[in-house]
């Protein structure tokens, strides 16, 4: 005997078509993924294209020397550390030398190495007319025996600017720039390694 086919009531219907639903928007949800996963989103690489083919190359920032003259050029007269004392005008130089001198003429530019802010320090016995740098990353840098400072006392000034001239004032044998570089703890230290990077030979 035949059973006669009656179909599922309407409830049953809707219940039914409701799992079909979700099975298939699971199915495609995950046939996005991996595709999201596996395969290059053309529109992201044609913009990377585009970007790479018009972004200038990144400039390296110019490393810059204490000196207007080229490292290769200027004339170490005294380094860091012990040295025999000479007399001055003023006095005696210290025994134990806490800079570089670089021999350079009256009125010659003298250039910022960082940026940061100028202060004036005035040494009649020792450096003379002296300025310091205080650079933003907490550095300092002494530049002493100028005859002239050009930035302001307080100023920002910018890497590259002309901040005073050589000279010889205070306790000093003659025209040059005593060069002192104190890191962030205070203590002045040799600048030789620091001049290295920026052009200054080293020491044959």
């Amino acid at each position: 005997m035949l059973t006669r086919y009656s179909p599922p009531p309407p409830q049953r219907r809707r219940s039914l078509l409701s799992k079909r639903i979700r099975v298939i928007s699971i199915v495609f949800l995950l046939s996005l993924t991996f595709s999201a996963i596996f395969t290059p989103n053309p529109v992201r690489k044609a913009i990377a294209t585009v970007v790479t083919a018009v972004a200038p190359p990144v400039e390296v920032a110019q490393l810059i020397f204490p000196l207007a003259i080229a490292p290769s050029e200027v004339r170490v007269t005294s380094e860091y550390g012990p040295r025999s004392s000479v007399k001055t005008s003023v006095g005696q130089t210290s025994s134990f030398h806490k800079g570089i001198d670089f021999a350079c003429a009256t009125g010659e530019p003298l250039i910022a190495v960082e940026g940061g802010t100028a202060v004036y320090l005035n040494d009649p016995d020792g450096w003379g007319n002296a300025i310091i740098i205080k650079a933003h990353g907490g550095d300092e840098f002494l530049y002493a025996h100028t005859t002239e400072r050009i930035a302001g006392n307080g100023k920002l000034i910018a890497a590259g600017e002309a901040i005073a001239t050589c000279g010889t004032s205070g306790n000093s044998t003659g025209p040059h720039l005593h060069f002192e570089f104190w890191p962030k703890s205070g203590d002045p230290i040799n600048p030789r390694p620091y001049l290295e990077d920026r052009g200054l030979p080293k020491k044959s």
